[in-house]
């Protein structure tokens, strides 16, 4: 599906239905809810500092800076992360290298709509998304 056009270039999502079960869905997430290594970190936005209303958590071998938000190396992932990376790329078709992780403890934490156009992914990049937990 084709859900917007811009100057950068035209983004697309692809849909795998069943990908993960509902039973594998939810023992993924209670493995990641009581092994990832959460925090909640501080945002800056227009020079207003403030916690962002989320836990996150960051892999990949470099550092991952958005919003002024620097996120060191963590090159020691999760089996189960690692598993799903690998399904993700057999799927696919492509290579990761990196992961941010979202947890949204109740109907207060959120995301806001942005993009994710942080020099460091390079000029198209290719996000993989995966939801588990209470529908939204």
């Amino acid at each position: 599906y084709e859900i917007s056009l811009s100057p950068t270039g035209v983004s697309r999502v692809c849909l795998y239905p069943g990908f993960v079960d509902l039973k594998e869905a939810d023992w993924i997430l209670e493995q990641l809810c009581r092994d990832v290594p959460w925090k909640q970190r501080m945002g800056i936005r227009e020079d207003i500092t403030y916690l962002q209303p989320r836990l996150t958590a960051w892999y990949g071998e470099l550092p991952y800076t958005y919003s002024r938000i620097t996120m060191e190396p963590n090159p020691q992932w999760h089996p189960v992360l690692s598993t799903l990376k690998s399904r993700i790329e057999e799927n696919t078709g492509h290579t990761f290298n990196s992961l941010l992780c979202n947890l949204y403890r109740d109907e207060k934490d959120s995301v806001d709509w942005h993009s994710d156009d942080e020099p460091s992914l390079g000029s198209y990049p290719v996000i993989a998304s995966l939801s588990f937990g209470a529908t939204r």
